[in-house]
């Protein structure tokens, strides 16, 4: 008999979503998320809509700064779409953003040990 994986994708309210993750830590790594949600060490939390400057687009999407997003609401990681593949020199973006991120990632945990 042949085994099969599936995949979910479930919208959860943040706090069963929160529940999930902190109940099966070995199998669910991190939450996709705008703020953070779970004290647990081990959960990741990523921040998606991440921009250099803070705007909004056409289809409504508001964007956070990489400072924002590690600083204000506690992301481990940004994720970052079209300020690099639209960007005229992509690897130069990425770069930047890399480096706003981390500083901002230094400010906090080095805020932290104070």
């Amino acid at each position: 008999m042949e085994e099969y994986s599936y995949f979910f994708i479930f919208f959860l309210l943040p706090s069963a979503a929160v529940e999930m993750a902190e109940q099966n830590d070995c199998f669910v790594v991190g939450l996709v998320c705008r703020h953070h949600l779970s004290d647990f060490p081990h959960i990741i939390h990523m921040t998606p809509g991440v921009s250099l400057t803070k705007r909004g687009d056409s289809v409504g999407q508001q964007y956070l700064t990489p400072e924002e997003a590690v600083l204000e609401n506690g992301s481990d990681l940004i994720i970052v779409g079209r300020g690099i593949y639209e960007a005229k020199d992509p690897v130069a973006s990425a770069e930047q953003y890399r480096g706003r991120a981390y500083d901002a990632y230094l400010s906090r945990i080095t805020s932290m040990d104070k």
